[in-house]
């Protein structure tokens, strides 16, 4: 699965932070200096846990706070110059893929209020908590420049469990900021969605939207894939992954998902298959959990099946394979 992200200016404008542990995570500096150079995503996840790791456990939230359009390119400019928050937003949701493959971002109306929500497609990244606080800052801050002023946010939810000390995420978002969440979001009044800077430019935005969907159908093409290996992660642990339940979480019949893979070249149980495995290690490595609860995370209904899967896996057992780290 090839998902990537785009370096744009992000790199070059906040390259004391992330410079010093390139190597590290096996970048060059030419990240620093190439605004279109492509890397994986998983590296720019881990390159921003590791420097918030030694420098500032807040760094995703402290990079976010001072985005600016042209840190994430064509699509940060194509944001600011929507008529008004809700074109905003579509735009977001629609052409996220131009700058970053893995990343998910969902718009929804409820009972008079917007919520916006953030995830990553792949299931085997456990360590994400800078990324999520760096997305919904970000997303907050573009859209205040689109709005022209300050949303006035009701809540923020994240994924990961509460850090210690939240006075930086109070200090940013202003409102009620929770966590364990189902997905890292924000909400806010439905009326928001009218809100303009009053300084968009219609003509650029038109062409930029042109450029996008040209650049859309290029870095589009694992989307079926990112899609399915997300629902099947999240389905692992009810022991339901079959074809029938993803296609129903898909809105499509089992023979539209069918054709669908076929014309992808996508072998449905290999995926399941290489899914369980790639999550399993991500588990094993994480020391928070016990290989009991990683047998059922996996869906696994006796822990002598997760043995022997694994051992097929890696030629060691998971006990044994956990004490190499």
């Amino acid at each position: 699965m090839k998902q990537t992200i785009l370096s744009e200016k992000l790199f070059t404008d906040f390259s004391n932070y992330f410079e010093p542990f390139l190597q590290e995570v096996g970048l060059t500096k030419a990240v620093l200096k190439d605004p279109s150079y492509e890397f994986p995503e998983r590296k720019f996840v881990e390159l921003l846990e590791l420097a918030a790791n030694i420098e500032n456990n807040d760094l995703g939230l402290k990079i976010g706070n001072q985005i600016l359009p042209e840190h994430i390119g064509a699509l940060g400019h194509a944001i600011v110059n929507a008529g008004n928050l809700k074109q905003a937003i579509e735009t977001a949701v629609n052409y996220i893929v131009t700058y970053s493959h893995f990343s998910h971002i969902q718009f929804a109306q409820r009972e008079g209020k917007v919520e916006i929500s953030y995830q990553i497609s792949d299931p085997t990244i456990l360590q994400k908590r800078q990324d999520a606080e760096f997305a919904i800052a970000t997303i907050y801050q573009i859209l205040n420049q689109c709005a022209g002023q300050e949303i006035q946010l009701t809540a923020v939810e994240f994924e990961h469990d509460k850090p210690s000390n939240i006075s930086t995420h109070k200090s940013i978002f202003k409102c009620p900021v929770r966590f364990n969440a189902a997905k890292s979001k924000l909400t806010f009044p439905v009326a928001a969605l009218q809100l303009s800077s009053g300084n968009n430019d219609s003509r650029l935005f038109n062409i930029l939207i042109s450029h996008l969907d040209n650049e859309k159908k290029i870095r589009d093409v694992s989307q079926l894939k990112d899609q399915l290996s997300f629902l099947i992660a999240s389905q692992l642990h009810t022991g339901d992954v079959s074809i029938n339940n993803i296609s129903k979480l898909l809105g499509c019949s089992v023979r539209t998902l069918q054709r669908r893979l076929d014309d992808k070249g996508i072998d449905y149980s290999f995926l399941l298959n290489d899914i369980r495995q790639k999550l399993a290690i991500s588990y094993i490595k994480d020391t928070r959990f016990t290989l009991i609860d990683i047998s059922n995370k996996l869906g696994y209904k006796e822990s002598s099946s997760f043995t022997r899967a694994f051992k097929r896996w890696t030629g060691m057992t998971p006990k044994k394979y956990r004490q190499t780290f």
